[in-house]
């Protein structure tokens, strides 16, 4: 509990050992707020010896208000159902901290996973918290290479015709009059006038 200028009144350490002072940043943040703003709650997002934290802060004493409480909460636990929404392996690993949450599936070779990192911030700008998830991909990897052999294959067998073709064209249009005509020149040489040349 905190008066009207965010000195403490009042605090409670059960369920975690959190001194009586607000945080500064977030004292620094509701100090700045002017008129009607100081009636509405506000959300903090914070660490505290690397462990993340919520603070949720909300003024007593309807429209003059005479204080404000707040009630901190540990965030881990709520940030687990991320894992469900993706359908994937999560870690949350606080800012410059060790990872407070790993999936029990979390893979130990990351080489077939594409790996999505999402940095949370606060409202300060300050990096709270750090959400890893490890998406499969060896599927997409199984079909990516079944689409390049397709692929390969499809232009293989393109070239192929296109070289076959080629080849019949010229040998029609070019090689079998060339030859033609020197079998005339041939016929001309041993003295055969007769031989119409094309």
């Amino acid at each position: 509990m905190f008066d009207a200028d965010l000195k403490p009144l009042a605090s409670s350490t059960q369920g975690g050992a959190f001194g009586a002072e607000m945080v500064p940043q977030l004292k620094g943040l509701l100090g700045q707020r002017q008129g009607a703003e100081k009636l509405k709650s506000y959300t903090f997002f914070w660490n505290n010896k690397n462990q993340a934290h919520f603070s949720v802060v909300f003024p007593i004493g309807g429209l003059r208000a005479k204080g404000y409480g707040e009630i901190i909460l540990n965030p881990i636990h709520n940030l687990k159902g991320i894992e469900t929404l993706l359908n994937s392996s999560i870690q949350l690993t606080p800012n410059q901290g060790d990872v407070v949450y790993r999936s029990a599936d979390w893979p130990d070779d990351l080489s077939l996973f594409s790996v999505a990192q999402y940095a949370v911030s606060n409202k300060a700008g300050d990096e709270v918290l750090s959400i890893r998830a490890a998406f499969d991909s060896s599927e997409l990897i199984n079909e990516m290479n079944m689409t390049r052999n397709i692929v390969l294959f499809g232009f293989s067998g393109l070239a192929g015709v296109f070289v076959v073709g080629s080849l019949a064209f010229l040998n029609r249009m070019l090689f079998q009059p060339l030859q033609d005509m020197v079998q005339d020149l041939e016929q001309v040489s041993k003295g055969n006038l007769k031989v119409e040349i094309h």
